[in-house]
């Protein structure tokens, strides 16, 4: 399975799974345009055939809801709490962790079509 990370999720997070040989950017690195919204972030995600990771779950779940009503495809979302996973330096290590995890138990491309996660930890 491929990854990008939303914007407000470390870069170091993308660094350290790309390290360990997972294929994951970020918004950033997908998002070259000026438009940095959550549903170009979707739609470019689903070209790529990679699932999002995103803390922001009421925007990302009504993403979901309308790609769903129209028959829209989308190549999955992944839920993750920042209380769970603070966005502070020495907790991105249990990110990492977590979406290594995920990937492991996930592996196909397209597993997540048209879904959501909540990612666990």
């Amino acid at each position: 399975m491929r990854l990008v990370l939303d914007e407000h999720l470390s870069p170091s997070v993308a660094d350290d799974l790309r390290d360990r040989g997972h294929d994951v950017v970020t918004a950033r690195e997908l998002l070259a345009g000026p438009d940095r919204s959550d549903a170009e972030l979707l739609r470019r995600a689903n070209e790529e055939g990679r699932a999002v990771v995103t803390a922001d779950m009421a925007d990302s779940m009504e993403l979901h809801r309308a790609a769903v009503i129209s028959g829209r495809r989308h190549a999955g979302i992944v839920f993750v709490s920042l209380k769970r996973f603070p966005l502070r330096r020495r907790a991105m290590g249990r990110l990492v962790s977590a979406l290594e995890a995920f990937l492991a138990d996930h592996p196909d491309e397209g597993e997540l079509d048209n879904q959501t996660h909540w990612l666990g930890g």
